[in-house]
């Protein structure tokens, strides 16, 4: 949820510029598992997992 680490990775020390790695590290978590995250961006998350879970499901039938 906004990690300072994404600040490191990314050069962005602006806790509001951090949402795109937040939400990819979200979606990395449920990926490998993880069923309860935290976040401060709940709909834009959810959205992004959402589409992430359908293209890995398209990637697996083809």
């Amino acid at each position: 949820s906004r990690k300072s680490w994404i600040d490191h990775l990314c050069d962005a020390p602006d806790p509001v510029k951090r949402l795109g790695g937040s939400i990819a590290s979200a979606i990395d978590a449920v990926a490998k598992g993880v069923e309860i995250i935290r976040v401060h961006d709940v709909s834009e998350t959810v959205q992004a997992i959402q589409v992430a879970k359908e293209l890995a499901t398209d990637a697996e039938n083809k």
